[in-house]
């Protein structure tokens, strides 16, 4: 099988392997929101990081970094750079990076994910294909979930008996039983394991044993070997009985894994397998993330106020909802994240000035924050004001550049 690695925005037209080639060309073709056609034999990889899975290779999508490192990179410690202070990330220095080490970092501080939870990848995971170090993930939450027991809930069961237990379906007992009177076609509620939340964990691994390596996985099935497996489309991803709140992070892993055969199809009877994440929110959340965690005494709130740009009569239009908002005792400050690389003022996009204008106007701050991630040749602090001579306020806007780690 082909192993293909390519960054965000790369254009990727060098493969060993035409099939693979064409499988790809095939997925760009139906979803062109993730992987872009730019010529003949010529693919470019969008925003979204992550894997695609086909039947004679794999893609893996990296973040771009403008010092990549194929070395494990040893984490540093970035408490001092979070900490709100005026000048933010003033003093921060760019240092090489590992995209892939990079990626699982991010990956762990994306929010309604299982990463948050899941263990640290090691030092030999990292090496390892990237499917490979998720599902990994997965079997070592599922490995913890089978020592605190398998849920058993209350399940109905209609079915014809030699004895009368429970109610009594008199249509269904007419139907079957007319001439049978010995027996008794009833109803009642049996407390067992063969649920459906259970059998959702089942088909995941089901469906990941045809991907995967991973012999564990083989393991595991078997003691599933009294649960049943169900349509994708029948799984459900949560619990609502408290007392199994610890299947929260395995039923997210489970939702992660089969919203990969969401994608639209090949032509033809080749399926595409992928997971695929936003940088742009992969970014925005690391960044809330690291605020939160080092600055536990201020008030940090991720995308809650809303409110509409236009009003058209009853109706309300363009929705703005700000990526952070930092609330100290003199100010209130809005932040947005954009993961670009930005050298020169002028690389910073219109849109975005207008954007955080238009939050600082709706939600009256007198500061907004633009916040890019710290490259190598990144433009730098910037402290600016927007011009605004039919206003008594002044907005000052800063543009920063957050370490990454």
């Amino acid at each position: 099988m082909a192993n293909k690695i390519a960054h965000e925005h790369e254009i990727i037209s060098s493969l060993d392997n035409d099939e693979f080639l064409n499988e790809l060309m095939s997925f760009a073709e139906n979803n062109p929101k993730f992987l872009k056609i730019v010529g003949k034999n010529k693919l470019k990889a969008r925003n979204y990081v992550g894997l695609i899975k086909t039947k004679s290779g794999v893609l893996e999508i990296y973040p771009k970094v403008s010092k990549p490192s194929n070395e494990i990179m040893p984490r540093i410690d970035l408490s001092k750079a979070y900490e709100l202070k005026d000048e933010m990330f003033k003093d921060c220095k760019e240092r090489e990076l590992n995209p892939k080490q990079l990626l699982l970092e991010l990956l762990r501080t994306l929010q309604k994910s299982p990463f948050k939870k899941s263990l640290k990848a090691t030092l030999k995971d990292e090496k390892m294909p990237l499917f490979e170090v998720f599902v990994k993930m997965f079997l070592e939450e599922l490995f913890v979930l089978l020592n605190k027991g398998l849920m058993s809930d209350y399940i109905k069961i209609a079915e014809n008996r030699t004895t009368l237990k429970g109610k009594l379906l008199f249509n269904e007992n007419l139907k079957h039983n007319l001439i049978h009177k010995e027996r008794f076609f009833t109803e009642n509620d049996e407390y067992i394991i063969d649920n459906v939340i259970n059998q959702t964990i089942k088909t995941t691994l089901f469906h990941l044993k045809k991907l995967s390596q991973n012999k564990k996985i083989l393991k595991y099935l078997k003691t599933f070997d009294d649960i049943s497996l169900i349509d994708i489309k029948k799984c459900e991803f949560s619990v609502k009985n408290k007392h199994y709140s610890y299947y929260e992070n395995i039923l997210l892993w489970c939702k992660l894994f089969l919203n990969g055969f969401s994608f639209t199809p090949f032509a033809g009877d080749n399926n595409a397998y992928a997971l695929l994440f936003d940088m742009n929110r992969l970014f925005e959340d690391y960044v809330a993330f690291m605020f939160k965690k080092h600055n536990p005494n201020i008030k940090i709130s991720t995308q809650l106020l809303k409110k509409h740009l236009i009003k058209d009569g009853q109706n309300e239009r363009c929705l703005m909802r700000p990526d952070i908002l930092i609330e100290l005792k003199d100010k209130t400050i809005i932040a947005d994240t954009k993961y670009k690389i930005i050298n020169k003022l002028s690389n910073i996009s219109q849109a975005d000035l207008y954007q955080l204008f238009a939050y600082a106007i709706a939600f009256k701050v007198s500061e907004v924050w633009l916040i890019y991630p710290l490259f190598d040749g990144s433009l730098g602090y910037k402290t600016l004001e927007y011009n605004l001579d039919c206003f008594n306020t002044k907005i000052k806007l800063q543009i920063l550049f957050a370490p990454l780690g």
